[in-house]
């Protein structure tokens, strides 16, 4: 059955490449001439260079079993969820068939879960998130500061949930390819730590941003700047040689990685910095990254410097391993190391949510499966991005667990105030995303029903005047007196509390309710 399922999923990777690869050309056409076109058609040229250039990259571009995935942690779920689960944001991990391998491996152990996808760019992901269209982020890279400022003003618990899905690739432009240090194949050095790549790229600065904290500690004067390779103890002709740096233009997303991971969050660089941005090869009809531009210049410039990947390899120039600190060892940058996450300048691939989604099994369950041994097991076949190890997985499990006690708290001190026939409940109405929802078993006692929930299904079933309906954890589907219905948002527990939208008592007991801002009162008819 895996095999057959991995088949099928190579089928539908191969489709997908054609039928691009088609469009692409025909948009492409051969070599133009830009001078002859206006600005709104060098966009939409370039947009079809970049859709050309992943195309190409579709290929699997390494064999799977170099990675052994045995410890990782298997997803064997305890009940089956119902519901739709809406993703904005990165397009590539549909482009590569990735995303449809992980739904299609979900739904054989959810069936009734319903994907709706909107996975156009990874700037997309937050815009969806806080205007409530998207209850995944799918991100191909860290969140940037404006992202996390502007969700937070929209987020109840005031941060949002940062799931790691996978590890970037080693190569594969597009795919969030390890960043990498690369200095002329004459220069004697071999390794650097991260504090003397600060030294070299960064410049004095008075803290950095830890997310949407400032912190004042990592703070550096300019007596840590390095600005000439004696400084790094080379000698003879280099030693009163000036470093020249290059980089990625700070429109782009790399600089901004490079700051948290090297400057620890500092936002400033060496004065003496080039800025490098993509270009467009006419002929071929393709993107040129400015990678391609940054190793030209250190092949023609022995004392230049430039960080890009390794996708950009090539004779003249080599990569420096790095090292953590000078405590520690350096690691070349490999898929060995970047599965190990030893080293230093591996990148993220993200999925954000609203914390409060870890206590919604619908998201919760897909988010926890991604992160498993069969999610990881498909991003090794996929064989682009590279899988998280064993403790990296866990992290992420553990991660989702803290969101979900953080979520019990939410909805015991809600302020939301639920009452029947006047009388106030024990426990809160509950804003959850959007939602008002209500603590069921609280609603029927005292409408003079009954309640009762199965530990065993997980299904809780209510009774009034003869009316039977019974829903279960994690679930937007239903049955009231023996037929199927369906919720817009699923029911589940939280705090031993069975939860359900307002109009799951309404559609099933044909009460009465009344929404006042996070207050609900129900009235008998």
């Amino acid at each position: 059955m895996k095999h057959l399922r991995l088949l099928l999923c190579a089928l539908l990777i191969l489709t997908m490449a054609l039928s691009t690869c088609g469009a692409v050309a025909e948009s492409t056409g051969g070599a133009v001439d830009p001078t002859t076109m206006t600005p709104e058609e060098l966009v939409q040229y370039y947009q079809a260079a970049r859709a050309a250039g992943t195309n190409d990259r579709l290929k699997q571009w390494y064999d799977p079993a170099i990675f052994d995935l045995s410890d990782l942690p298997e997803y064997n779920p305890d009940f089956e969820v119902s519901g739709t689960i809406r993703q904005w944001g990165s397009n590539y991990i549909e482009d590569s068939g990735l995303v449809q391998m992980w739904e299609a491996e979900f739904k054989s152990f959810h069936p009734d879960v319903v994907f709706e996808d909107t996975l156009t760019s990874s700037a997309n992901a937050f815009p969806g998130l806080i205007t409530g269209q998207a209850d995944i982020g799918q991100m191909g890279r860290e969140a940037r500061y404006h992202e996390l400022n502007g969700f937070q003003r929209q987020c109840a618990l005031g941060y949002a949930l940062e799931i790691s899905t996978c590890f970037g690739s080693y190569e594969v432009r597009g795919w969030t390819f390890s960043l990498a240090i690369f200095v002329n194949s004459e220069n004697p050095l071999e390794s650097l730590t991260l504090q003397q790549v600060d030294g070299i790229f960064g410049a004095a600065r008075s803290g950095g941003w830890k997310g949407l904290t400032w912190d004042p500690t990592v703070a550096r004067g300019a007596d840590e700047n390095i600005r000439y390779w004696g400084q790094l103890g080379l000698t003879g002709e280099w030693e009163n040689a000036r470093i020249q740096p290059y980089g990625y233009t700070f429109s782009y997303n790399f600089p901004d990685e490079f700051e948290k991971k090297v400057f620890q969050g500092g936002q400033r660089w060496n004065e003496d910095m080039i800025e490098v941005s993509n270009g467009l090869n006419y002929e071929t009809g393709r993107v040129i990254n400015g990678g391609t531009y940054m190793i030209e210049k250190v092949k023609e410039d022995k004392f230049a410097i430039c960080y890009t990947g390794a996708a950009f390899l090539t004779d003249g120039v080599k990569m420096l391993a790095l090292a953590k600190d000078e405590n520690s060892p350096a690691y070349e940058n490999n898929y060995e190391n970047i599965h190990n996450a030893t080293y230093p300048l591996t990148r993220g691939i993200f999925a954000y949510a609203n914390p409060l989604q870890a206590a919604n099994p619908v998201v919760a369950e897909f988010l926890k499966y991604i992160t498993s041994k069969q999610g990881q097991t498909l991003v090794a076949w996929d064989a682009k991005y590279v899988p998280m190890n064993a403790e990296y997985c866990q992290m992420q499990w553990d991660i989702l667990e803290d969101a979900r006690q953080k979520s019990d708290g939410y909805f015991a001190e809600s302020e939301g105030v639920a009452q029947v026939n006047g009388a106030v409940l024990e426990h809160p109405a509950v804003d959850f995303i959007g939602t008002m929802m209500v603590p069921v078993a609280e609603v029927v006692n005292a409408l003079g029903g009954t309640y009762t929930y199965d530990e065993e299904t997980y299904a809780a079933t209510i009774e009034l005047n003869n009316i039977v309906a019974t829903v279960k954890h994690g679930n937007v589907n239903y049955e009231l007196a023996g037929e199927k219905r369906v919720l817009s948002q699923p029911c589940f527990i939280v705090n031993d509390l069975m939860y359900v939208p307002v109009e799951y008592v309404t559609n099933t007991l044909g009460v009465q309710a009344v929404v006042d801002g996070i207050n609900v009162s129900f009235t008998l008819n």
